[in-house]
C-alpha cells in the first residue's frame, strides 16, 4: 500500500497535532500518511500566525487529558463514536492506552473511511477488530437513527463517549441539538466531549483578524462551508435542553496553563478562538 495521500486541509491538521504524538506505533502511522499536499497550506497559515499549532495541541491536550483519566477511574466498558474522524490518530492512542475499557470505537466521517480502515487492517492488525470505520454525514437524521438502533441492539446499549473534536465547527444549531437528543440515556450514563468555536464578538481585534484569515486560507483549500461558532450559553442550551448535565468547561487560556504550566499565548480568558466542554447525557 503506498502512502495515502491527504487532502491540504487534512494534511494541515495532522502537520499542526504532530508534535502531540509519541511512541514507535503513532510515528509510524504517519510515516504512511503523505502530507505534502498540505505544504503550502501551511506555509501561509504560519505567515499569518506561527504558532497557531498551539491551538490544536492545547485542544488534543483537553481532550486526551479528559480521556485518559475518565477511562483510568471507570470499571465500565465503554463504547467510544469518533464523528468527523478524519484522519485522526485517536482511536489508535485510545487502543494503545485502553485497550480493556474500549469495547468498540466507530470512526464515522463523510469520506475516506474504507481507506483508513484499508490501513488499519494492514498495518495494525491487533487493533482491527476494535476500530470501525463508517462513511456517513452525521447531520443526516438517518444515521442517528441508524446508530441508535445499532447501540441499542448490536453493543447492547454500552455507555457511549462521543467525541466531537472541530466537528461542531460544520454543525447547525439544529444539527447539534439532534445529535444531543439522540444520544441522550436515562441515568445519563453517555459523555459527549466537544470542541467549539466561539463568536467574533467574544475576541480582541488582532485575534478576529488571525481567525478570519487562516479560515479564508482553508475555504481556498476545501469545500468547507460557513463555520458555525456558539457561545458557552448557546452550548448549556442544547445540551441542558436534552437533560445533559456539564462535567467541565475549558476556555484556551486555562488549556493551554494544564498543559504547559503557564500562559505563553493565552493571557487572558477572553484571548483563544475555542473552548472545551465535557456533558453527562
Amino acid at each position: 500500500m503506498e502512502k495515502l495521500k491527504l487532502k491540504p486541509v487534512e494534511a494541515l491538521l495532522l502537520q499542526w497535532s504532530s508534535k502531540s504524538l509519541s511512541g514507535n506505533l503513532l510515528k509510524s502511522f504517519m510515516d504512511h500518511l503523505d502530507l505534502s499536499r498540505g505544504n503550502e497550506l501551511y506555509s501561509r497559515c504560519s505567515d499569518v500566525c506561527n504558532w497557531y499549532e498551539e491551538v490544536i495541541l492545547n485542544g488534543k491536550y483537553f481532550f486526551n487529558s479528559y480521556l485518559d483519566n475518565f477511562l483510568a477511574s471507570t470499571s465500565q466498558e465503554h463504547l467510544v463514536v469518533l464523528f468527523t474522524a478524519g484522519k485522526s490518530t485517536l482511536s489508535l492512542e485510545l487502543c494503545l492506552s485502553h485497550f480493556e475499557k474500549v469495547n468498540h470505537i466507530l470512526e464515522i466521517d463523510k469520506y475516506g473511511m474504507e481507506v483508513k480502515k484499508e490501513l488499519y487492517d494492514r498495518h495494525y492488525p491487533q487493533f482491527t477488530d476494535k476500530i470501525k470505520c463508517i462513511n456517513a454525514d452525521i447531520s443526516s437524521s438517518g444515521i442517528l437513527e441508524a446508530l441508535s438502533h445499532l447501540f441499542a441492539e448490536y453493543y447492547k446499549n454500552l455507555p457511549l463517549i462521543i467525541i466531537l473534536e472541530s466537528a461542531t465547527f460544520f454543525l447547525t444549531k439544529s444539527d447539534l441539538k439532534k445529535i444531543a437528543r439522540s444520544f441522550c440515556s436515562p441515568k445519563l450514563e453517555n459523555t459527549i466531549i466537544l470542541e467549539y468555536l466561539i463568536p467574533p464578538s467574544n475576541l480582541t481585534q488582532n485575534n478576529l483578524e488571525i481567525q478570519d484569515t487562516i479560515f479564508e486560507c482553508i475555504r481556498e483549500y476545501s469545500d468547507i462551508p460557513e463555520i458555525t461558532p456558539y457561545t458557552k450559553t448557546e452550548i448549556n442550551e442544547i445540551f441542558s435542553g436534552a437533560g445533559g448535565r456539564s462535567v467541565s468547561s475549558c476556555n484556551m487560556h486555562t488549556m493551554e496553563k494544564n498543559r504547559l504550566g503557564k500562559n505563553i499565548y493565552f493571557n487572558n480568558p477572553n484571548s483563544g478562538w475555542i473552548e472545551c466542554g465535557v456533558w453527562k447525557i
